[in-house]
């Protein structure tokens, strides 16, 4: 569906909502495997930068073996990585606004199925003792009403429940009180299969948040290190940089010293054979 399709839904079955619930955990998943794929990726890539390098070179002191290309390979290596933890951020920002919904979705069906049940037990239908008042009426304006009020004795309940057990119900108000309890438990099962569907869902995005933020501080400590060693090569680079310049210097004043050295020589020979 599309974005103009999405825009005239109001509200949503709860089919449709573990249908969502169940993409959104997937999307996720599939996601946060793509970012692992990336990493390992530019893992072996740096290793096999680091397998190309020379052996010999590995013996020496790592400001003799700086050189720009090494420190563009680090710093490239640190913007992958700064991608990789980008994407695994707001992956965790997504798992715990997904995380939210479905709590507050469980939250809300809990409550409905508590409704539910109380209206059940509220709703049982218990016929009023109408015919004891009637009866009592009659009694009333048969025999004439009592100057005293008298305790009712124990064996006027016995009417009443004779009353009660004498009270029959049509087929159609049986069957239709049979209908509305079938519908009032059809619903109270429906609701709690939902509570079942959304709480395992609720568990498979709060694992798989826990996963992601546990990689997001893995990636964070690497990022901070990857960080530290490129500063650290972009200092041995200038370092380096310098000392290949007074390196020049000095193989300058060298040769110079040199060839001085050598024409004095060549004209101290010179001269001694003129000499003899």
């Amino acid at each position: 569906m599309n974005s103009d399709a999405w825009a005239n839904i109001k509200s949503l079955t709860n089919a449709e909502r573990d249908q969502l619930d169940l993409q959104a955990n997937v999307i996720l998943t599939k996601c946060a495997q793509r970012v692992r794929e990336l990493e390992q990726l530019e893992k072996q890539h740096s290793e096999s930068v680091a397998n190309r390098t020379n052996p010999l070179l590995r013996m020496l002191p790592s400001r003799l073996t700086q050189s720009t290309e090494l420190a563009d390979a680090d710093a490239r290596a640190l913007h992958r990585s700064n991608i990789a933890w980008y994407l695994t951020r707001r992956l965790t920002e997504t798992g715990a606004a997904q995380k939210e919904m479905q709590e507050e979705r469980v939250r809300r069906q809990v409550e409905r199925a508590t409704t539910l049940g109380s209206s059940i037990s509220v709703s049982d239908p218990t016929p009023a003792p109408a015919s004891n008042s009637g009866s009592s009426g009659w009694g009333a304006s048969a025999w004439g009403r009592s100057s005293q009020p008298a305790p009712a004795p124990p064996s006027v309940e016995e009417p009443e429940d004779d009353d009660y057990d004498n009270l029959e119900l049509s087929p159609s108000q049986m069957l239709q009180f049979e209908q509305e309890n079938a519908a009032l438990l059809r619903s109270v099962e429906d609701t709690l299969a939902a509570v079942k569907v959304a709480e395992s869902r609720l568990l498979d995005i709060s694992a798989l948040q826990t996963e992601l933020v546990a990689h997001l501080t893995r990636q964070t400590e690497a990022i901070d290190q990857l960080y530290d060693d490129a500063i650290a090569s972009q200092g041995d680079v200038k370092r380096a940089n310098v000392q290949l310049r007074k390196a020049r210097e000095n193989q300058a004043d060298s040769r110079i010293f040199l060839i001085v050295f050598l024409l004095g020589a060549s004209a101290a020979l010179l001269f001694i054979h003129w000499y003899n």
